[in-house]
């Protein structure tokens, strides 16, 4: 769907079924138009916001605001005039945002994941910036549940790993578990409403699922769904941390 992307990384779709796309290779973020919810390869492709530097994931909220991890800028960007968030990133590679507008990100160069904390909804250059969980090492995919729990691509740990939220909130306390087994190099993580959580596992070049079992997850219940080709860590541009 949609043309012109160069070694796309990352993408998230809308309410409206409209999808964005990190287009990593051309430093930009584009947005594939649907038309009555579908996008299709003949789909109209708009580059929206400016001023990236190869952008590695996006998430949108329910507002349709787009939150992007601007790789070599060493930002997170808020996509409605393009707004800088937070501060203090190095090489964030992984960019999640939660039912009350807290944006997760995998800061793959501190060896951490942190919440840029909305209040009324909302984030800015001055929000409020909180370390979460602990122990991770060049985290690349991060991706927020509906109870407030936060999965995590820890890359150079070859795991991937949950931060447990306590009534919705996590904190650098928080208690983080390894779910799954037998990952190399997992760079892209999400989980769907049954909270099954689906990894990029670049290292073997296969998609695979951690198949919840009554909402939690067996370390070892883990299998390769489908092969999805090669998920190659050497795109074009800077070399990944």
């Amino acid at each position: 769907m949609g043309s012109s992307f160069n070694a796309p990384t990352g993408a998230a779709v809308d309410g409206s079924g409209d999808v964005f796309v990190a287009d990593y290779g051309n430093s930009a973020v584009k947005e594939i138009v649907a038309v009555n919810g579908v996008v299709s390869s003949s789909s109209t492709v708009h580059t929206v916001g400016s001023g990236f530097s190869y952008p590695f994931a996006v998430s949108v909220d329910v507002s349709g605001d787009v939150f992007a991890a601007d790789y070599e800028n060493n930002a997170v960007k808020e996509i409605v005039a393009v707004n800088t968030v937070g501060s203090g990133f190095s090489y964030p590679n992984g960019v999640s945002v939660d039912g009350r507008g807290d944006v997760f990100v995998a800061d793959n160069n501190n060896n951490a994941v942190k919440e840029i904390v909305a209040v009324n909804g909302m984030v800015s250059s001055s929000s409020i910036v909180n370390t979460v969980g602990n122990d991770f090492s060049h985290p690349y995919g991060v991706s927020v549940d509906g109870g407030g729990d936060v999965f995590v691509a820890d890359f150079s740990n070859h795991a991937v790993k949950e931060i447990v939220a306590t009534n919705g909130v996590v904190s650098s306390s928080s208690t983080v578990n390894t779910v799954g087994s037998g990952f190399s190099e997992p760079f892209g993580v999400a989980v769907d409403g049954s909270r099954n959580v689906f990894v990029a596992d670049g290292g073997s070049g296969t998609a695979k699922e951690i198949v919840a079992v009554n909402g939690g997850h067996d370390p070892q219940n883990c299998c390769n769904r489908f092969v999805i080709g090669m998920l190659s860590l050497y795109l074009s541009g800077p070399r990944l941390h």
